[in-house]
């Protein structure tokens, strides 16, 4: 079975004159590296919150880990994003209050887990030094790499990455996505990641391309 499956999945909002998601159907393995790419506003990242659980679809099925998403009540899918789903934002959307160590703190204690992970996991980020730092005190590199980490730190099935690169330079790019790959694909975790960069693509397992609602490979011919 497919760690995410969506079968006709439709999502419309107020005033638009077409579906945003039109009848979209897609399937993520489990440990499986999948770029989503698309034209800004064709629906990247209402796909990510349709997976996420954070956007309930209009039509069709969302189904995460063997849950159907549509039939689980807010309470039940806030318990599997918190643990089964891992999200990287575009805004790291670390919490200004906590230093880094208590950002990763955070996921493992919202999971009843230790906090054992936490040292090995900053060393892994190359933040160790910074353990200590407040997301203000970070550039913005560091706090990518702390936003990856906090993802993945409690050991989720699955990763949805919404252009965790767009506001970094290229290096920092590059930093930040083979980190992200490499800890998925040391772990087993599937990665589901967004950018609009071919060359931070090809070292995922394949790339699909959303246009007109709908998914298709890339350099496939028009629908």
């Amino acid at each position: 079975m497919s760690l995410v499956s969506l079968a006709g999945v439709s999502k419309h909002y107020p005033g638009a004159r077409s579906p945003v998601v039109n009848r979209l159907d897609f399937e993520l393995e489990r440990g499986e590296a999948v770029a989503l790419t698309g034209r800004s506003g064709s629906g990247k990242t209402t796909l990510i919150n349709l997976i996420a659980g954070l956007t309930p679809p209009d039509r069709g099925s969302v189904v995460v880990a063997g849950r159907r998403m549509e039939a689980l009540d807010e309470d039940e899918r806030t318990a599997l994003r918190r643990h089964a789903i891992g999200i990287v934002f575009q805004n790291f959307n670390l919490l200004p209050t906590l230093t880094a160590a208590e950002n990763l703190c955070l996921p493992l204690a919202l999971v009843g887990a230790g906090e054992d992970a936490v040292a090995p996991m900053l060393e892994a980020l190359g933040l160790s030094h910074l353990a200590d730092r407040f997301p203000w005190q970070l550039s913005g590199g560091e706090q990518q790499r702390l936003a990856v980490g906090r993802a993945l730190i409690h050991r989720p099935a699955l990763v949805l990455a919404d252009e965790p690169t767009g506001n970094l330079d290229l290096d920092n790019a590059h930093t930040v996505v083979e980190l992200l790959l490499g800890r998925c694909r040391e772990a087993g975790v599937a990665l589901l990641l967004v950018t609009h960069s071919a060359d931070l693509s090809a070292s995922l397992d394949r790339v699909v391309e959303i246009r007109g609602g709908r998914l298709a490979p890339v350099g496939a011919g028009p629908e």
